[in-house]
């Protein structure tokens, strides 16, 4: 709170020293209205599509599990879906550590029974993990569907 009443009193005083100084501050031009009336319900289609993909993603996430969450030295790191997977859908699987560095990701198609195996536990570290299920890069990314599920797992391989 401290730093925003800072930020907008130093805002002012910039610019009330370019008007003393005799500049104009740029100008902000209002967002327009588009009053086509097609437009906005071709956004509502869009954003039905999106939130029924969204969804989609969701009940494939909530049907994954990992049959254990704790791994030794030749443990296969498996991801079980459901027979209540809803659709058969493309996903990416990483095994992230807890501070954000990646050690592994597979692409796959995943559909009610799938079981996908991410390798054995012994290429990994000792410590805490992440199996992340999300969207493929390209949708996660490039079309902007930020949802995934982080499920916890821990290694314990050089002991």
């Amino acid at each position: 709170m401290r730093n925003r009443t800072i930020t907008f009193v130093l805002t002012v005083l910039t610019f009330a020293v370019l008007l003393i100084a005799g500049c104009n501050p740029p100008s902000v031009q209002a967002a327009t209205i588009d009053s086509n009336p097609g437009a906005s319900g071709q956004n509502e289609q869009i954003d039905g599509e999106f939130l029924e993909r969204r969804s989609n993603y969701q009940a494939i996430f909530d049907a994954a599990s990992v049959n254990q969450t704790f791994f030794r030295k030749y443990d296969d790191i498996l991801v079980t879906f459901s027979d209540a997977t809803p659709t058969k859908q493309e996903i990416a699987l990483r095994i992230l550590r807890t501070d954000g560095r990646i050690y592994g990701e597979r692409i796959a198609w995943v559909e009610a029974g799938s079981v996908i195996n991410l390798g054995e536990a012994y290429v990994l570290p000792d410590g805490d993990f992440y199996v992340v299920l999300m969207p493929t890069p390209g949708v996660y990314y490039g079309e902007a569907l930020r949802i995934e599920r982080r499920i916890r797992i821990q290694t314990e391989t050089r002991q």
